[in-house]
C-alpha cells in the first residue's frame, strides 16, 4: 500500500498544486510503486485461446491453490514448451 502524504502532513502548506504533487513524488520511492498492470505493460500481449471447460477449471483451481495468476502458469507452460522445441 502507497502511503499518501496529506497537505496537513508539512510544515508551511505548498504554494501551488504542482509544488504539492512534486512534495508527494519525492515521498514515495520508485520501488514502493506498484508494478504496472499487464494489461497496461508493453512487455505483455492479450491472447484467445480455447480449452476445455473441465481443463479451464482445474487450471483455476490449481493456479489458486498455489497463490499463482493463470496468465503467468500459461507464461510458464508455453515457454517450456518453446524451449523444448528448439532442443
Amino acid at each position: 500500500m502507497v502511503k499518501r502524504r496529506k497537505l496537513s502532513d508539512t510544515s508551511k502548506p505548498p504554494s501551488s498544486a504542482d509544488d504539492w504533487v512534486q512534495a508527494e513524488d519525492e515521498t514515495i520511492s520508485p520501488e514502493s510503486r506498484p508494478a504496472l498492470a499487464k494489461s497496461k505493460d508493453p512487455e505483455y500481449t492479450k491472447m484467445g485461446l480455447y480449452i476445455k471447460k473441465g481443463t479451464h477449471r482445474r487450471m483455476k483451481a490449481k493456479a489458486a491453490l498455489e497463490d499463482r495468476e493463470l496468465s503467468d502458469v500459461a507464461e510458464e507452460i508455453f515457454s517450456a514448451w518453446l524451449d523444448d522445441k528448439q532442443k
